[in-house]
């Protein structure tokens, strides 16, 4: 089943179920510590062997359930599709936090900010961005915090 959502990529559901994974409680957690500290939409993401796992679109970061979370199994930059396990579609971010997870030091990525309208190219310069700091705010989008763990993404968001 494909969608496509609003960065023009497409999604194809390879199972309509709940992400049963042991980050979906640590990444709750964490949107409800992050509530009140940041504004606008954002997106949580924990990488997960050679996956992501990473917020559904129009969720409410600060009361995040099971229904929030999509696993994304893969993510195809050239034909823009996403592969994704999941009973939601996936969030908009979900290119941009693939392309940044091409760094192998980071685990946790937290994004704050309006994708809409971006491409991929937009996605490489943040990468390129993040290549000097693991907290940025980038003009026209938000602010992007990443670490090797959920905790140290997190206090980098709440610090921008």
């Amino acid at each position: 089943m494909r969608h496509t959502n609003k960065m023009s990529f497409e999604t194809f559901f390879l199972g309509k179920e709940r992400v049963k994974n042991s980050f979906v409680g640590e990444m709750a957690s964490a949107g409800a510590e992050i509530s009140g500290k940041v504004e606008g939409g954002g997106s949580i993401s924990m990488r997960y062997g050679s996956r992501m796992i990473i917020t559904a679109e129009r969720s409410s970061i600060p009361s995040l359930t099971e229904d929030d979370f999509v696993e994304v199994a893969d993510y195809d930059a050239v034909r823009n599709i996403a592969m994704v396990i999941g009973v939601s579609e996936p969030s908009a971010d979900t290119p941009l936090h693939w392309l940044i997870y091409r760094r192998d030091d980071i685990n946790a990525i937290v994004s704050f900010g309006k994708i809409e309208g971006k491409s991929i190219d937009y996605a490489m310069g943040a990468l390129k961005e993040l290549k000097n700091s693991n907290s940025i705010t980038l003009k026209g989008y938000g602010k992007i915090a990443v670490g090797k763990n959920l905790k140290e993404a997190v206090e980098g968001i709440t610090c921008l």
